[in-house]
């Protein structure tokens, strides 16, 4: 790999779970056909919390390809790992493909083309060379995903509430996507949060700052308002390889 390359490493606990993964996923997919994605890459980046798990992401084609000319090698391969003990769980279907390794946590390869465009500077994973996606594919695939699929977590919204410090650009690039339909419906659930007897609170492992993360429904809410909000400075962007 030419060494102009920017690389980045994912915070411990992910990083096993990605060395695992690569040894299954190198059986049927290069490299370079898939990206690393999610809170854990957010977190690589801008220190702001704790993550557990490795989200990836592919083409639909490229997935659909092997899912159709070789899932029996592959349902053969997960047998083997849940044979001798190193899968406790495995999920596999036409798009989704989850690997939940026993003492490491989850990794998930998910096909679907990309939501935005983005200018980003190119990052890889420094142990495996894999491509990082840029930060406004993250965003938008939580909102689209997540929020409006209504299998959004408290850290989702935390994360699009430190982007808007962070990388201002790509938060805008991620909100752009939305149709005003989907900016209220967005707008709605933050409202039944914050006018609710209880929030959820405590979903956020280990935040950079405990307020910030306490007040993320409000907070949250101000920005999609288009309110600008301040954050305390974050303990660093980037974990050096």
């Amino acid at each position: 790999m030419p060494s102009e390359r920017k690389k980045l490493r994912l915070p411990s606990g992910p990083d096993k779970i990605l060395e695992a993964g690569v040894k299954f996923l190198d059986q049927f997919w290069d490299r370079s056909q898939y990206e690393i994605g999610g809170g854990t890459v957010l977190a690589a980046r801008w220190h702001h919390r704790h993550s557990t798990d490795v989200d990836c992401s592919m083409n639909e084609e490229t997935f659909r390809l092997v899912y159709e000319n070789d899932s029996s090698s592959m349902i053969s391969s997960l047998g083997e790992l849940e044979d001798i003990g190193a899968l406790q769980d495995k999920e596999l279907h036409s798009r989704v493909l989850v690997l939940d390794f026993t003492d490491l946590g989850q990794l998930s390869l998910v096909a679907g083309n990309r939501l935005t465009r983005s200018c980003q500077v190119q990052e890889y994973e420094v142990s495996t060379g894999i491509r990082l996606e840029p930060t406004a594919e993250i965003l938008a695939k939580k909102i689209a995903f997540r929020v409006l699929d209504g299998r959004w977590k408290q850290r989702d919204f935390f994360d699009l509430v430190v982007s808007s410090n962070c990388e201002p650009e790509a938060y805008k690039i991620a909100i752009d996507v939305l149709t005003d339909k989907e900016k209220n419906a967005v707008g709605e659930i933050l409202r039944s949060r914050l006018l609710g007897s209880t929030l959820e609170i405590g979903d956020v492992q280990e935040p950079f700052d405990q307020d910030v993360a306490d007040s993320t429904w409000d907070l949250a809410a101000q920005l999609l308002e288009g309110k600008d909000i301040n954050l305390p400075s974050l303990p660093g962007r980037e974990t050096p390889p």
